[in-house]
């Protein structure tokens, strides 16, 4: 598929999960059970199958740069968002500290993998589940940091990591990697088994991300959800493209990094915000605001850094 091809499958994949829910064919609340699969069964698979078949022990350095780079990224905007949302827009406790989350945390799984696939094929993907292995990490830490500073709850950050089936992937996986294990030594059945439940994954997120659109909370929190959309979609890529120049970053690889780092806010934080007293009408506007501009967004970005930037 050419680039205006795959803009539109992806909008279309949505529009069919808002469809199916303005049909009464299924609920919002429908979109917890798809992504309940997807985080423990098809993603899980599709991260395995891809890094055990497209990546040798002597590249996990070169991989594990990706992660490190949107971790430095993550924490550069979550600093700038929390100067902003004290000093300029004087947000309270519960609001500043789901702002913080918004505005540096992105959804560059369930967005980032079907993208990054659909672009940039297996190897496009492979990278993207190291730089989405950086949001676990950031998301669940900060998460958990500001949401215990907030309501006094105190929660394991290490046992918040082990309930995370795509994380205990991730590190399996390269555990496997380095003693040299390879997916095409596991009997055919199997590995055909695995490539078919991942092969779900795309269509049931975009199906997923569709059945979850709602704007119906934007007008509760205009001002921070627009702000956020400058954070999420230009400053953080922004952050993180001078971080790949810094550390030499090309090619491929540094496209994955800042079309990831561009993703719109990560779905997953609502969950937070619910279990911590954070503003979830705040994350919620965000979410939709920040989802919608990226339809938009992310076919630019990919054109700058593939035509012009390259």
């Amino acid at each position: 598929m050419d680039f205006t091809e795959i803009v539109f499958v992806i909008i279309l994949m949505i529009l069919s999960g808002w469809l199916l829910r303005t049909l009464g064919i299924l609920s919002e609340s429908s979109s917890v059970h798809f992504n309940r699969l997807v985080i423990n069964v098809t993603m899980p698979a599709l991260i395995f199958v891809s890094m055990t078949q497209n990546i040798h022990a002597e590249q996990l350095p070169e991989y594990l740069l990706l992660t490190v780079l949107m971790i430095i990224g993550t924490g550069i905007c979550m600093a700038l968002s929390w100067a902003a949302g004290k000093y300029i827009l004087h947000l309270s406790p519960a609001s500043l500290y789901a702002f913080m989350l918004v505005c540096s945390i992105g959804n560059t799984g369930f967005m980032g993998y079907p993208i990054c696939s659909a672009y940039f094929g297996a190897e496009g993907l492979t990278r993207a589940v190291f730089c989405d292995s950086s949001t676990t990490v950031t998301m669940i830490t900060a998460s958990v940091l500001l949401g215990t500073k907030l309501s006094g709850e105190k929660r394991s950050i290490l046992r918040e990591f082990l309930k995370f089936p795509i994380f205990l992937t991730w590190i399996g996986s390269m555990i496997l990697i380095v003693i040299g294990f390879r997916a095409d030594m596991l009997p055919e059945v199997i590995l055909t088994c695995l490539d078919m439940i991942a092969s779900v994954t795309t269509p049931l997120i975009m199906i997923s991300v569709g059945l979850s659109l709602s704007g119906k909370h934007i007008r509760d929190a205009v001002i921070p959800s627009i702000s956020t959309c400058f954070f999420r979609l230009l400053t953080a890529p922004a952050i993180v493209f001078a971080l790949a120049l810094l550390f030499g970053i090309t090619d491929l690889s540094r496209t994955v990094l800042v079309l990831e780092a561009g993703m719109p806010c990560a779905m997953a934080i609502t969950i937070f915000a619910e279990i911590y007293g954070m503003d979830k009408k705040l994350v919620s506007g965000s979410t939709f605001l920040t989802t919608c501009l990226s339809l938009a967004t992310i076919p630019v970005a990919v054109y700058l850094l593939q035509n012009v930037i390259a």
